[in-house]
């Protein structure tokens, strides 16, 4: 989130109604106008000779990508900026992925019953998003992408931060403190999106934790088990 043009002219000479007020040698008529042009990354900060080493401070943390965007095929997964869905959006669905294995020995079964399933919501159809594909051909690769779906592997996964399911409570907390860390303190160690492979428990336990899961803050769950009733 940049800062507001507001929030920066209250550390400029004008804003603090000094002697360099409005000197221009920024090369902008005024102080606000500065603001102005540098909230909106028009204007390099280091015009103003001015600038106090703790909006400097600010202006570095605010240019820091809060949580980075990776992309699947059409995919979007991560590339969030609030911490809360009022104060702005989410602005990328979590992701729905189905582990599946090729050496499975029911794998065309389980692979059809995926690539066959759609869901309708509020008028608009919608297929699983990803299958988690250990053990890929590249002709099943193939037909997974042909039928809409895209297809996740260790490379790709490695890229995300990947927390490991223990409990609903201490799962929910980790992904609090990382969302927290990656968005209001900027912490690059946290800014990778959020993976979480969900438990094999009954479907009702595993509908709630899904849910819980996607509003706190998976940007990715990967599913063991493949039901369409969940």
């Amino acid at each position: 989130m940049s800062i507001g043009a507001m929030d920066i002219f209250k550390f400029l000479p004008a804003g603090k109604k000094d002697a360099n007020a409005n000197c221009k040698k920024c090369g902008c008529l005024t102080c606000m106008m500065f603001a102005i042009k540098l909230s909106k990354g028009q204007i390099e900060s280091d015009k103003c000779p001015y600038i106090p080493a703790e909006l400097s401070k600010k202006l570095e943390l605010s240019q820091k990508v809060q949580q980075i965007t990776l992309s699947l095929g059409n995919l979007n997964i991560g590339g969030e900026t609030v911490l809360y869905r009022h104060e702005k959006t989410f602005v990328n669905p979590t992701v729905l992925c189905v582990r599946l294995d090729e050496n499975d020995n029911n794998f065309t079964q389980k692979l059809e019953r995926v690539l066959n399933f759609e869901y309708e919501v509020i008028g608009k159809k919608n297929k699983i998003d990803a299958i988690y594909l250990l053990n890929a051909s590249k002709q099943t690769v193939d037909k997974i992408k042909s039928a809409g779906i895209e297809v996740v592997n260790d490379s790709f996964l490695s890229n995300m931060k990947c927390v490991e399911f223990s409990n609903l409570s201490d799962t929910v907390s980790r992904l609090v403190n990382i969302r927290t860390e990656a968005i209001i303190n900027r912490n690059e160690e946290y800014s990778k999106p959020v993976c979480v492979e969900l438990p094999s428990v009954d479907i009702c336990s595993l509908c709630v934790i899904a849910s819980t899961l996607i509003c706190k803050y998976s940007n990715m769950l990967i599913f063991n088990n493949f039901d369409e009733a969940l």
